[in-house]
């Protein structure tokens, strides 16, 4: 019975010691110099996770404190709240029954993509330089869906009637290939610039191949400011719910582009206070209100003239992600393998 006691004693202590390492311990995260140069960030000094640990260690990771847990968890908070919009969203209105509402839906499936896409990115990157390549390679497909989800949105929930009538034909093919391009430049930014984070070339043509793709999203958009700059009694205010959603997305470009305010403040914002989790939050807050948005111009009667096909929108989805994936096995041979 001693020996039993001993034994079972021994055990727990090693149970015990096991969950607080996996768990709870912050203590094994490291400082920039000792990790490879691609993994780091500018002006985050500390708080880096050791590399060629096992898969499980990483995914574990989601629950210690490092550099990266903020990134992680903001995106899966993301996912929670895009399903529960959409829940709230069919149980209001019914998607099955109501077209208007299938640009919302087809939005929704792409946001709940760049959440997951990004979460699982930031998760496992750190494991090695090859794993880093490949896992942010993924993540800008999620950023490719987010551009498709907010391209339909713009067409199909706000655009205005004549620039639905003359573009409504080409607007998901053309949309496609933006999205497709946008992509490409993503990968070789990262591909050729990948190896030294602080490099200013990479950050332009990440920031540049977006903002490009954002003048054929904000097309459907520009058009109306301009029809009620031209008519009489329509006020600006009226448009305040987009408008809204296009200074989000500037502040988002402003925050995932600058690396503030650690910049500013070198070794104090490496676990809480990035410029990169300011723009994860943006990133949530901007898909919440683009649906918002899509419901206050279909209560309204705007998108009445609109006509959605989900077979199409599906379509064109699929058609993009096949393009995604064939451009992300290309530019994975050109990554390294360390």
């Amino acid at each position: 019975m001693k020996v039993f006691a001993i034994f079972e004693m021994n055990v727990l202590a090693e149970l015990q010691t096991s969950l607080k390492d996996r768990w709870c311990s912050p203590s094994d995260t490291l400082h920039a110099s000792k990790i490879p140069k691609a993994l780091r960030e500018p002006a985050i000094i500390t708080g880096y996770r050791p590399v060629n640990r096992s898969w499980n260690y990483y995914l574990f990771s989601m629950f210690r404190l490092h550099n990266e847990t903020f990134n992680v968890w903001s995106h899966l908070v993301g996912i929670v709240a895009i399903i529960l919009v959409l829940l709230n969203l069919s149980e209001t209105f019914g998607f099955s029954g109501n077209k208007h509402l299938w640009p919302a839906l087809t939005f929704g499936i792409c946001a709940i993509i760049t959440n997951l896409f990004s979460t699982v990115a930031h998760l496992f990157h750190s494991k090695s330089t090859t794993v880093h390549y490949t896992m942010f390679l993924l993540d800008y497909i999620g950023v490719t869906f987010y551009a498709f989800g907010s391209g339909v949105l713009a067409m199909y929930a706000c655009s205005t009637k004549n620039f639905y009538e003359a573009w409504s034909q080409y607007y998901l093919s053309t949309l496609v290939i933006a999205c497709w391009f946008s992509y490409i430049v993503l990968c070789f930014a990262k591909c050729i610039y990948g190896e030294d984070p602080f490099n200013k070339s990479k950050k332009r043509l990440q920031v540049g191949s977006v903002v490009i793709l954002s003048v054929w999203l904000i097309a459907p958009l520009f058009e109306r400011y301009k029809t009620c700059f031209m008519q009489n009694g329509c006020s600006f205010s009226s448009l305040n719910h987009i408008t809204i959603c296009i200074l989000l997305f500037g502040l988002q470009a402003f925050f995932f582009g600058s690396h503030l305010p650690e910049k500013m403040f070198p070794g104090k914002c490496d676990i809480l206070g990035q410029g990169h989790q300011i723009f994860h939050i943006l990133s949530n807050l901007t898909q919440v209100t683009q649906i918002r948005a899509v419901v206050m111009d279909m209560r309204s009667g705007h998108s009445d003239h609109t006509d959605p096909a989900f077979s199409e929108l599906l379509f064109y989805g699929i058609l993009l992600m096949a393009l995604s994936i064939s451009t992300f096995l290309l530019a994975r041979k050109f990554t390294p393998n360390s």
